[in-house]
């Protein structure tokens, strides 16, 4: 299998691939919810491999295969509004002690 790299962004991977038989391609990036693959822009199923990498089926031939990470999963966006609220119930916890400790210095 030839493989040539036409785009190599760490989020972003776009490659030229001649396969002699049906093949498969691992990259070395964890496989976590958000990445998206296609051949010949044609969406694939991302696969992983037994490590935890990120595994894609080739056909024989001649192909253009794309891999791109997109962050608004329905996951992620739960997560980042959880953090958000996470992040704004500290402050506002917090924001007691603060003027507690400002009134203290006021008296010293």
């Amino acid at each position: 299998m030839e493989i040539t790299p036409l785009i190599d962004q760490g989020f972003q991977y776009l490659l030229d691939v001649k396969a002699g038989s049906d093949s498969q391609i691992v990259w070395h990036v964890a496989n976590f919810p958000g990445w998206q693959a296609e051949i010949d822009e044609k969406s694939i199923p991302v696969q992983t491999s037994e490590l935890g990498t990120i595994l894609l089926d080739v056909p024989t031939g001649q192909h253009i295969v794309s891999l791109r990470f997109t962050e608004n999963t329905p996951d992620r966006i739960f997560a980042d509004i959880l953090t958000l609220l996470t992040i704004l119930a500290f402050s506002y916890f917090l924001a007691p002690f603060r003027e507690e400790k400002s009134e203290q210095e006021k008296t010293i």
